[in-house]
Formats: C-alpha cells, structure tokens, sequence
C-alpha cells in the first residue's frame, strides 16, 4: 500500500476499506491524516479505498501507525490479495440478489494481503449487472437467482416479460415462456411478479 511518486522522497500510501465502507469518524480521522502527513487531498481509487499522496517518505512508519489506530489501515498493491470491492448489495440496492457488504469484510479478513503469484483483486456483486465489474477481477462473486416457474399457475399478466432487460421472457397463448440461453439470471422477473408465482 506504499507506493512510489515519481519524486522519490514522497509516497502515497493507500488504505485497505473492505468494501469501501468506512465510519464518519474514521473519515474524519483519514482528513486529519492527511492534512497531518500529505498536503490535504485524497484520492478516490476504483477498488473503493482512499490514497494519502504526497507523503514524506521518512513517515512511512508514523502515518502507519495512526491510519491502523484509526481503523483504515495500509492497503496493499503488490503480488497479494488487495482490497476487497463490493457493491451496496441488500442493504441498500432494489435490484441485488444476495447481501455483499459482511461478505466482502468476511473474505478481507480471511485473505487481505496474503502473498500470491500475481495481484488478486476480488469483487462482489449483489447482481448481474456488473456496477463494479466483478467478472473483470481475478475473483468475481456475482448474486444470480435462477427463475423457477409453476407450471399451470401462471395468470398470463405478461409483468415478468416486460421487466426482463435480456427479452429472454416471453409470453405465448397466455403462458409466459422462459429462454434460459438469453437469461442472466438477474432475478428481475421474479421480482416483478405481481402473484408471486416464480
């Protein structure tokens, strides 16, 4: 999580934010962190963790200390298991399928920073659709329901075929007809279910 600047007495130092969910007060504490040891900016990276840039390298070991102390410790950026990304999942997203949050921190604690052959980015959707682009990481975890129908139950309504954004639902002779080659298994069709039958 310390990465060189092309000015070689300065680093930026990158923290490890499973999920990238942190507390007002430790979002505090990194402001103060970084008015203390940079030159007050942050940076947002794309695996949900915040940098520290323009670090006097000499202070590696005292902004080490207070970003642990604050609860944001060092990340990791070399051959290891770095930050875990996730998006909301159930908690706060109408469309995820499965809870993200408490598994992405399940997994850092298990694996975060563990030596590996290459870097190893692991990334949790609640979904299919691909918000933080889970399938592109060496790990994707991806929350997928498989659509099960009662046969004979169906009222005909057409609901699920309009919400499916694949067209892999269709409606014939007042059945609605599933082409699981087109579905993504995003479970938007059971969702939409005004009876409740899939």
């Amino acid at each position: 999580g310390i990465i060189t600047q092309e000015n070689p007495d300065l680093v930026t130092v990158r923290t490890r934010l499973p999920a990238g969910v942190l507390t007002l007060d430790q979002l505090r504490g990194i402001a103060g962190i970084a008015e203390r040891y940079g030159d007050g900016q942050v940076h947002l990276t794309t695996r949900q963790a915040l940098e520290i840039p323009h670090v006097d390298a000499a202070r590696i070991e005292e902004i080490a200390r207070d970003l642990e102390a604050n609860g944001t410790p060092v990340g990791a950026e070399k051959n290891e298991v770095v930050n875990i990304v996730a998006c909301p999942g159930t908690d706060r997203c109408k469309l995820a399928n499965v809870e993200t949050i408490e598994l992405a921190r399940a997994i850092d604690a298990r694996f975060f920073g563990r030596e590996m052959p290459v870097k190893v980015r692991v990334s949790i959707a609640g979904c299919p659709n691909g918000c933080n682009n889970a399938l592109l990481n060496e790990i994707g975890i991806v929350g997928r329901v498989r659509p099960a129908r009662t046969p004979g139950l169906c009222t005909g309504c057409g609901t699920c075929a309009q919400y499916c954004p694949e067209q892999a639902v269709t409606l014939r002779n007042g059945v609605c007809i599933l082409d699981e080659s087109k579905c993504d298994l995003c479970g938007l069709c059971i969702r939409s279910c005004p009876f409740q039958l899939i």
